[in-house]
């Protein structure tokens, strides 16, 4: 098929396909083509004798007479043709780069239409593309080295087209300035949500310890999340054995395009939900929230926050090198193109660029790589206002609560902060966190109008296999928050300095066995406490049956009023092939402990992941001479404890026990946690917590046969009705497969689903399935193999070999194969499947006397 462009006006354009009848497409073909070969060599001849001496204008407006055509073929160029359209820059090549249109008028060739494919324009020069239609084509000899300064109008035109009648393709050059530079969108919008219905979850979490010395206590905390599309619902509290429950939140939120409106109650453990507001206190709020800092829109982190631009003068690679290693490779068509920056290291830190063609570096620049860990939370510019009625914790009377939260992102650190009013107190919460090549530091600063104020800073340096970090904390408040002049209202809450390193000796020394230092400080100001810690880990021996772990390690004390203290402390730890074992062993000044450890991680027993144990003694040791002499020690302590942890389909479980001989009877710890999803499909439980995803129900063959891929990260499907939870504000691929651990086999209908998700979507699948089984076997009829004998049932057929062998997959509920015999009647074969998984060998099968084994 060849595809024309029919011009019927200069306003109208018209596509058409010109297809000529069966009968003569070849002959047609064979015509057109050895008239253009003609034409070609003609006007080639032409165009050789005269390119010294005939200018271009006289070139463009030199006729090609009606003659030199064939009938057929000249009268379709006069309504249009498409031919290929070549493209180049300046110093590069041409490659094909779309499509175009040209027509015969008078004696000269006429551009309607061109179409790119590649290397999109700017609308400036897009729409100089559309003043050159209906313009005649240079076509004798194409001149491609320069650009053309004018038109026969005498109008200036940025581009050198030529038309090659012997390659019968438009060549157009490009200056690089023609071309646009298109980034990819910084700012992720989720589209609305695909589960259309009502649906919703149940996170729960229950705890419970007993101890001899202490009272029994324990707590069932539940968070509710349901929603209908994109509206979700939250509810979140306990009931405790101690005390009484509460109500941590109760709201009910819209967050669509990053707008996000929500409305209802908060508790004083989800007052961080409106910003950082430490000056309330806790309580209780009952208000709104509206802004733009919704989840449902957020920056990309992959990629650097401002994009990074090469000119392409064709199509090549682009080297990326980071302090002159090589760190990546791309190839990128021709035109300005931004390079992935997803695929970079995260951090500010500068890269050169080398554009490669053919193998050849045709140019070199450097650019600034701005990528940090966290970014991605949200906008670059995003706020949130809130206001409502507070009721402060000590519950004097409610006040109003009044305020805005917002956030700033830039290329070099995230700004954000909190200012709000309530009662008397005016309070202002900034927060900034920079990020950079080797290391970060985060500062969270207060001040409020009765002149508390509380300042944190932090920061941490990675220098390869050294690691500094430090930390200070300081904050004063004055009682009742209230404007006063009395320095007897306030108090100090906190002076605190900490600083720490590690080394990873392993890497510094480029040794195949672990080894380890780290030193850390500590000093509170208020107490006078000081803390010095030195602790060492090293790898002493290794094979494949075995390892030993020496940890050792060093602290020095001070208390206020107190002499200084030391301590010591050693281990071993032996880990063994089977599981892992160990002998701890530790001493300080007046203290000596001694005990044995194991743990097992089976793999295939259900909701057991760990099991684990220790058994040991511990003493006081005298210092003094006479209990020396005695012969005495301090008192003796000998201790026992389990513990262990799984998961099963419905819940994960972590529990200990133990004896101490201090103490006359035994403790106990134990937490559970899930959760329960439920829809228009029904119930579903899964072991983790999460805000969405999708219940799976599978028939009672099926269960524990097959996994679903989430992201392509595979989860187990362990019972018939299956919740599997997935991230909220999220789009998600999922796809139902047979488990690779399973011998069986399904054919799966309607295995695969995009999902798009919000808080409390819960999605069901419900696929058609059918258990396959491979069939083996050898046809015979009348004790002989029958071969070439077409086998089929409801699945699909085969056909037998040469000496009657076959394979084909059958049904397991209905394992019949149907075939037709020599006398051309009709036989069914009946499979005893009933045992197989995956595969079975029948034998000899005939029609009289099938068998199975």
């Amino acid at each position: 098929m060849i595809s024309f462009k029919l011009q019927e006006s200069h306003s109208v354009r018209q596509s058409i396909s010109f297809l000529p009848p069966a009968p003569f497409k070849v002959s047609l073909t064979v015509l057109l083509l050895s008239q253009l070969v003609l034409i070609s060599s003609k006007v080639f001849a032409q165009s050789k004798a005269h390119t010294m001496d005939v200018p271009d204008s006289d070139r463009v407006n030199n006729p090609l007479a009606q003659d030199d055509f064939p009938p057929e073929f000249f009268s379709l160029l006069e309504k249009g043709v498409e031919v290929p359209l070549r493209m180049r820059t300046p110093g590069g090549q041409a490659e094909e780069a779309g499509r175009a249109s040209v027509r015969y008028s008078d004696g000269q060739l006429i551009l309607t239409q061109a179409v790119l494919k590649q290397g999109s324009l700017t609308q400036e020069y897009q729409k100089l593309w559309q003043q050159q239609y209906d313009r005649p084509i240079p076509y004798q000899q194409c001149k491609t080295s320069d650009l053309i300064e004018g038109s026969e109008h005498g109008e200036a035109t940025p581009f050198n087209l030529c038309f090659n009648i012997r390659a019968f393709e438009l060549l157009v050059t490009v200056p690089a300035v023609a071309f646009e530079q298109n980034a990819r969108s910084r700012i992720l919008t989720l589209p609305d949500s695909t589960e259309q219905h009502v649906s919703g979850l149940f996170n729960y979490n229950a705890a419970f310890s007993r101890n001899d010395s202490q009272r029994d206590d324990g707590y069932l905390r539940l968070q509710s999340l349901s929603a209908y599309g994109s509206t979700h619902l939250y509810l979140d509290g306990d009931a405790r054995t101690r005390t009484t429950g509460d109500i941590y939140e109760a709201r009910l939120e819209r967050d669509v395009q990053g707008i996000k409106i929500t409305g209802g109650y908060l508790g004083s453990w989800g007052l961080n939900q409106i910003g950082n507001v430490s000056y309330t206190q806790g309580g209780k709020f009952y208000g709104v929230s509206a802004g733009n800092m919704g989840r449902s829109q957020s920056m990309d982190s992959s990629l650097s926050r401002i994009p990074i631009f090469v000119f392409m003068p064709a199509s090549g690679q682009v080297n990326v090198y980071r302090d002159n290693k090589l760190i990546h490779v791309q190839t990128l068509p021709i035109g300005n193109q931004e390079v992935d920056t997803a695929p970079f290291p995260i951090g500010n830190y500068p890269v050169r660029l080398e554009v490669v063609v053919n193998g050849e570096v045709v140019s070199k620049q450097n650019e600034m790589v701005h990528k940090t860990a966290s970014y991605g939370k949200g906008k670059d510019l995003a706020f949130q206002l809130f206001g409502g009625i507070y009721q402060a914790a000590s519950g004097n009377g409610n006040t109003h609560l009044l305020g805005a939260t917002g956030q700033w992102n830039t290329r070099w650190a995230d700004v954000s902060a909190t200012v709000y009013h309530y009662d008397d107190l005016l309070a202002f919460e900034p927060t900034l966190n920079w990020q950079f090549t080797y290391g970060s530091i985060t500062s969270q600063l207060g001040v409020a109008s009765n002149r508390s104020y509380n300042a944190t800073l932090s920061g941490s340096v990675n220098l390869g296999p050294a690691n500094i970090w430090s930390s200070y904390d300081n904050s004063r408040r004055y009682d009742k928050y209230r404007l006063t002049n009395s320095e007897e209202d306030s108090k100090t809450v906190r002076r605190y300095l900490s600083l720490g390193g590690s080394l990873d000796l392993q890497r510094l020394l480029n040794s195949q066995r672990y080894s380890n230092l780290n030193l850390s400080l500590g000093r509170d100001y208020l107490s006078g406490n000081r803390d010095l810690r030195l602790d060492f880990g090293q790898t002493l021996f290794q094979n494949k049956l075995l390892e030993l772990k020496l940890n050792t390690g060093k602290t020095w004390s001070q208390r206020s009023g107190t002499p200084n203290e030391q301590s010591f402390y050693a281990s071993l730890n032996l880990t063994l092939s089977f599981g892992s074992a160990g002998l701890d062993y530790s001493r300080t000044r007046d203290s000596e402990s001694m005990g044995i450890k194991a743990s097992w991680q089976p793999k295939n027993i259900d909701g057991l992941d760990y099991l684990g144990g220790n058994l040991g003694n511990s003493r006081s040791l005298s210092h003094s001479a006479s209990s020396s002499q005695e012969g005495g020690s301090g008192n003796s302590n000998s201790y026992f404890n389990l513990n262990g942890n799984g998961k099963t389909s419905h819940f994960s479980w972590d529990t200990s026990a133990g004896k101490n001989s201090n103490h006359g009877g035994l403790y106990f710890n134990g937490s559970l946690s899930g959760s329960m999803a439920w829809n228009q499909a029904g119930l579903g439980w899964g072991h983790a917590q999460s805000e969405a995803g999708m219940i799976v129900k599978l028939n009672q063959q099926a269960a524990g046969q097959l996994e679903l891929l989430v992201n392509q990260r595979p989860s187990r499907l362990s019972g018939r009705s299956t919740f599997v939870g997935m991230p909220a504000f999220s789009q998600v691929d999922v796809q139902l497969r047979n488990s690779p651990k399973s011998p069986a086999n399904f054919e799966i209908q309607q295995a695969e689903r995009h999902l798009v998700l919000y808080p409390g979507n819960v999605a069901a699948m419900q696929p058609q399935l059918r258990q396959l089984v491979t069939v083996f076997g050898v046809l015979m009829e009348n004790g002989r193999p029958r071969s070439g004998v077409i086998l089929r049932n409801h699945i699909g057929q085969a056909t037998t070999a040469d000496d009657g062998s076959f394979v084909i997959d059958v049904d397991k509920t209905q394992p019949s194969v149907e075939y037709r015999m020599a006398d051309n009647s009709q036989c069914q074969l009946e499979l005893d499947l009933s045992q197989a998984q995956g595969a079975a060998w029948v034998n000899q099968v005939s029609c009289s006397q099938p068998t199975t084994s």
